[in-house]
């Protein structure tokens, strides 16, 4: 397979030969821990479905020398045709980490999928709190979907990939379940750094149905949407209950007050 090559702090993006799979944008960043952080996204330009996208990140000190090289696949594992995936690496080794001056990504492997994954995912709405993007989605096809994962890409005001989250795993949805998922900042200066944010998903067998589109990243102070109407339902069951609760203990008052009328007095 015919590779990529892409230095950071450079403009220049050497391309070996023709490939139809790229690297879109990319960049690294020291974290708050210490850590190094690269993060990218892939788009996929062939006439065929592909996965298991392989990325390499090589890193180099200030004198070019190499400090190590490590691989990734992307998410999702499975790209349709013109869809997009992420990729992220974490160097947690502080005495490396200390030394990156610069670093080479290269597209390594990826292998043709003819078949693809079907589109019978669906993400029915999605929203933003102070601390995470949350959502819904449903299964729309027949069978079982597994291991359900939607995940979020953040975008800089060039819309250049910037820093990626998922959410937590649903483990099996089936024909039109749906279900709430919830995806949390990757940092707490994402709102600093990130002005839009888009979403994808997977299972182990389905892919979605579409792509959301760049959306506007803004905070919301408030609850999610669907908390608050699980709050208020449990709110109204409560006081049903507690209303019912009240008229039962009235009724049984009112039949001892009738028993005690209706006794005979006793001689």
């Amino acid at each position: 397979m015919l590779s990529q090559i892409i230095t950071n702090f450079y403009t220049l993006t050497k391309v070996e030969g023709e490939t139809k799979v790229e690297i879109l944008s990319h960049a690294g960043r020291l974290t708050a821990e210490g850590y190094y952080h690269v993060v990218g996204e892939v788009k996929n330009n062939e006439n065929t479905s592909i996965k298991d996208v392989t990325i390499e990140l090589a890193l180099f000190d200030s004198d070019g020398k190499l400090i190590q090289t490590c691989e990734q696949n992307t998410d999702p594992r499975v790209l349709l045709t013109g869809r997009k995936a992420s990729f992220s690496f974490f160097i947690t080794n502080k005495t490396e980490v200390s030394l990156i001056k610069t670093y080479e990504l290269k597209l390594v492997n990826y292998r043709e999928f003819p078949e693809g994954n079907r589109e019978e995912l669906e993400i029915l709405w999605h929203s933003t709190s102070n601390t995470s993007i949350y959502g819904k989605i449903v299964f729309t096809g027949f069978g079982e979907a597994s291991f359900i994962v939607v995940y979020a890409m953040f975008y800089d005001k060039n819309k250049k990939i910037i820093d990626v989250s998922m959410s937590q795993v649903i483990y099996s949805l089936h024909h039109m379940d749906d279900y709430p998922f919830e995806i949390f900042f990757p940092s707490k200066d994402i709102v600093e750094r990130a002005t839009y944010y888009s979403l994808t998903a997977q299972s182990k067998e389905f892919a979605i149905k579409n792509e959301t589109e760049l959306t506007l990243l803004t905070l919301s102070d408030g609850n999610h949407g669907y908390d608050i109407f699980y709050i208020f339902g449990i709110l109204v069951g409560t006081s049903a209950i507690g209303l019912l609760v009240v008229l039962l203990i009235a009724k049984r008052k009112q039949k001892q007050r009738l028993r005690r009328k209706r006794k005979p007095k006793t001689s």
